[in-house]
């Protein structure tokens, strides 16, 4: 089983990238059997592009261009 650890979108001047870190557990056993593979990709279809629009929406509303305090 895959087990996602993280994940980030940069812009790559064509386009933004979706990368990601996972690590493979055996499911049977639960041991780790190998961390910190890595993908990335772009998104094509209207969902994931919907997606990382919405998650550059949601932290331009509620994380940036706030006071402190």
């Amino acid at each position: 089983m895959e087990l996602l650890k993280s994940y980030m979108v940069t812009n790559a001047g064509d386009g933004d990238v979706v990368s990601f870190m996972y690590n493979d557990i055996d499911e049977k056993t639960g041991k780790l059997v190998s961390k910190n593979k890595r993908k990335s990709f772009y998104p094509m279809d209207e969902r994931g592009k919907k997606l990382v629009e919405d998650m550059k929406k949601y932290l331009q509303e509620t994380q940036l261009n706030q006071k402190e305090g």
